[in-house]
């Protein structure tokens, strides 16, 4: 085990190998918690009790891992982390704002919790053309899922934006391949409202509402 973290006097995590434990009476026991079977994890953060994150790396793709839970560690969610360097230890100072270092001088920072996350190519199918789907849960609470498809290889862009127009996050700036992919939103350190995101891709753009209610 290479990192511990409390959130108050019962309640705190240890990470190290692909294992993250959980207590919930000062140590007296440990919970295992799942969050992926081919991550090294070296550091964990909680802002309070419900939100915190755990950083490592991958060691099937060598990506440089950032994991993410908003409900004290039901769940973990993957998110991008933009670098192959293995990462090694992470601070937030609220729910927004944080650094995670890594090797080879790596320094990533968030202004969101991180928001941004990792696409999924969910299907071998290949679509007849360019598509963005209604995301699900809608309204949803802090996560929900948005899914489109691709018929070209290509630069492809997915944005939120707030209901004043402003940019809140980019979830997909990069060349992917033909094929139907799946990005999870985490709204956890966003206000409720009404929000939109935008698919780009080649000359097909498309823009559809969403809302989350907390």
């Amino acid at each position: 085990m290479y990192s511990a973290h409390f959130s108050d006097h019962n309640t705190g995590w240890v990470v190290g190998g692909n294992t993250i434990l959980k207590t919930t009476n000062s140590g007296t026991n440990w919970i295992p918690q799942i969050s992926g079977a081919s991550y090294n994890l070296y550091s964990v953060y909680f802002t309070n009790i419900n939100t915190g994150w755990v950083v490592g790396n991958d060691y099937i793709t060598n990506l440089g891992t950032i994991v993410k839970t908003t409900n004290s560690g039901v769940n973990w969610i993957s998110q991008a982390s933009g670098t192959i360097n293995s990462l090694y230890s992470v601070h937030f100072t609220d729910s927004n704002t944080g650094w995670i270092v890594g090797n080879s001088g790596t320094i990533l920072k968030t202004t969101n919790g991180g928001t941004s996350v990792g696409v999924q190519n969910f299907s071998t199918e290949i679509p007849s053309g360019y598509s963005l789907s209604q995301n699900y849960p809608n309204p949803f609470n802090p996560v929900t899922n948005l899914e489109f498809g691709i018929s070209d290889l290509g630069f492809v862009s997915l944005k939120v934006y707030d209901i004043l127009g402003k940019e809140v996050v980019t979830l997909v700036n990069e060349k992917l391949s033909p094929g139907k992919y799946q990005v999870e939103f985490d709204g956890s350190g966003l206000p409720s409202g009404v929000y939109f995101y935008r698919l780009t891709a080649g000359e097909f753009t498309d823009t559809k509402r969403m809302m989350l209610i907390k």
